[in-house]
């Protein structure tokens, strides 16, 4: 399985993203930096610090979430990958396997997503990214392994199906809430892992679109 990290900040973020990768996810083969830094000396020095990671260039310049999301689902192969944005974190051992295995057994899954702690004020609020949505309304269905929802797609740290990662991305503001908007169009609906919160935010956003 293909491990592919968004990065558009230079060193900010990317390398304890990878060490993260390194140290707690299990069942990939192949790990990614698309790189939307605009910034031709940044990744050459990525290429010769990880030798065995492959380095995507977005464009010569910065290019903006918009086709940086693009290109990171064209650099996705397989039957599944995974996104992994570079300012998030493991907490703990995943497996990715798990996810995969899980989005086999159910074809109406766009995604298999982990949970990340609370980051938005409303979210501290009612506990959780979960508990928030529901607050507003939101249905989630919880089983002793997924928590399935309709709600939202999400581009925190998640394993795709290639029924997901081969759909175009939206052009224009509040792609993400686009993106999954056409999926529950076409039938699909979402889910995480229920594992409790298996990932942290640590990043500001920063970049156009992000």
């Amino acid at each position: 399985m293909r491990v592919v990290v968004l990065s558009n900040r230079r060193d900010a973020y990317v390398h304890d993203a990878i060490a993260s990768i390194l140290e707690h996810l299990t069942g990939w083969t192949e790990l990614v930096v698309v790189d939307d830094s605009g910034d031709e000396d940044h990744r050459l020095s990525l290429a010769a610090r990880y030798p065995d990671v492959e380095i995507v260039p977005v464009a010569p310049e910065a290019a903006g979430y918009g086709v940086a999301m693009q290109t990171a689902l064209d650099a996705m192969t397989g039957v599944h990958s995974v996104l992994w944005e570079e300012d998030f974190r493991a907490l703990c051992p995943i497996d990715l396997d798990e996810a995969a295995g899980l989005l086999d057994a159910s074809d109406s899954l766009a995604q298999v997503a982990f949970l990340r702690g609370p980051w938005f004020a409303n979210e501290h609020e009612h506990g959780g990214v979960i508990e928030a949505r529901e607050a507003e309304g939101a249905r989630f269905h919880r089983s002793p392994v997924l928590v399935r929802h309709r709600d939202h797609f999400t581009c925190n740290p998640t394993v795709l199906p290639r029924r997901t990662f081969t759909r175009p991305w939206p052009t224009g503001a509040w792609s993400e809430g686009a993106f999954g908007r056409a999926l529950v169009r076409d039938g699909f609906g979402f889910a995480y892992l229920n594992r409790g919160v298996l990932v942290e935010h640590v990043g500001i956003r920063d970049g156009w679109g992000y």
